[in-house]
């Protein structure tokens, strides 16, 4: 099943948003999670919030 989310309005240049959706491609929920909540980037905190409506998301519908 595929879940789909839409984070709009951020105010981070693509590339860098890119650089580190990069680092959680492919890699399960909690381990995306655990890099998120360690990665210094500003678009970490930003992406790990989208990640955790994904969730609920899946769990609601």
């Amino acid at each position: 099943m595929l879940i789909k989310a839409k984070l709009k309005h951020l105010r981070i240049a693509p590339r860098k948003v890119r650089l580190v959706t990069g680092l959680i491609r492919g890699k399960s929920t909690e381990k995306a999670e655990a890099i998120l909540d360690f990665t210094p980037q500003r678009s970490s905190k930003q992406l790990l919030k989208l990640l955790k409506s994904v969730i609920a998301n899946a769990k609601n519908n």
